[in-house]
């Protein structure tokens, strides 16, 4: 059975509620402010919409011609040029080598069982491990059991406010049901 909440003062419990009044207000003016920001974004966002769109498409397009030419003219790029640079900009080819790892779980097999067979191969200088706690499954344990591991169960006693809004589903419901009766 639950003991009884000391019943606050009336001086506290005014308090209490035009403090919430303020933060209900506060936030929702906040909300109105960032609905309006996000509004008047995409109003001055879509004045540029259509040229926009037209200068990404000269881009491609500029950018897969110059690829073409550059490509039909291999001769301007010598074995120590990669790029040709003008007023208007700069052209050039990388040269850049990346893995690719099809399946990774089988690689790993292949590297540990490498290891395994090859004592002069370490294979933990090409793998990565990640180990983490699992919070879920240790909250099983009783309180000396975690304090071995040095896990310490504490209570916490959580303070969150929330500002008043008109919830329009239960305002249908409630309706609704007012209707029926």
């Amino acid at each position: 059975m639950k003991a009884k909440a000391e019943q606050p003062s009336k001086e506290d419990f005014a308090n209490m509620v035009n403090l919430l009044s303020v933060y209900s207000d506060a936030s929702n003016r906040l909300t109105e402010l960032e609905t309006s920001a996000n509004f008047s974004l995409l109003s001055i966002v879509d004045e540029h919409r259509a040229e926009y769109a037209q200068l990404q498409k000269a881009l491609m397009e500029a950018e897969t011609a110059l690829e073409a030419i550059a490509l039909a003219h291999p001769q301007w790029f010598g074995e120590d040029r990669k790029s040709i640079k003008t007023p208007y900009g700069t052209v050039k080819f990388h040269s850049g080598i990346k893995l690719v790892v099809k399946n990774e779980e089988a690689t790993v097999l292949l590297i540990q069982r490498e290891g395994e067979h090859n004592p002069e191969f370490k294979a933990d200088d090409y793998l990565r491990k990640v180990e983490t706690l699992n919070i879920e499954a240790l909250e099983r344990f009783d309180d000396s059991t975690l304090k071995k591991f040095r896990i310490e169960r504490v209570r916490e006693d959580k303070f969150s406010v929330v500002p008043a809004k008109v919830d329009m589903g239960k305002a249908v419901k409630e309706a609704a049901e007012k209707e029926a009766a």
